[in-house]
């Protein structure tokens, strides 16, 4: 209550019948307006993180692929690699996963498995399904077992292994 010209009657800011009801339009903008900022910085971090987790799949799958290769060389006489993925899954005992029977492609990575024609080289190729979206960086595993990185899509090898060029991991 306050006090005008000696009498009291209620305030405006307590009144029940003048008690807003809703928000006005400026809180509205303004929530609108942190979302946005919220937002234009979450979306980055994820699609980052969701990036280096395909390539860091990327780089685990080549670890796969490579022990593998070893594994089914080593019981095969004369020593020599499976001439594709497909056969080291379908071997028995397999020596990787049965969807590698269906595709090559992995968490945007695809992979591509050569082997020369002797059976005594290899290598195996991940390359980003999307460049900067699926990933950034290629990746190669040859028979030395040394993964290595390239980056905007350099020249990486084929049958007979990974060109020296690459950052080895």
């Amino acid at each position: 209550m306050t006090a005008v010209q000696g009498r009291e009657r209620p305030s405006v800011f307590f009144s029940p019948s003048l008690r807003r009801r809703g928000f006005t339009l400026v809180e509205v903008m303004i929530v609108i307006s942190l979302i946005v900022v919220i937002a234009s910085l979450a979306i980055p971090i994820s699609i980052r993180a969701r990036l280096q987790s395909n390539e860091t799949a990327a780089i685990s799958n080549l670890r796969t692929i490579s022990s593998a290769a070893e594994s089914f060389r080593t019981t095969q006489t004369p020593p020599a690699y499976a001439a594709s993925l497909s056969a080291m899954a379908s071997a028995s005992p397999p020596y990787l996963d049965s969807s590698w029977n269906t595709s090559n492609e992995r968490q945007g990575y695809v992979y591509t498995y050569a082997v020369a024609g002797n059976g005594d080289t290899f290598s195996t190729t991940a390359v980003p399904r999307t460049l900067n979206v699926s990933g950034s960086n290629f990746y190669c595993v040859d028979q030395t077992g040394v993964i290595r990185r390239y980056q905007g899509g350099a020249a990486m090898g084929g049958a007979d292994g990974c060109n020296a060029g690459g950052t080895p991991i």
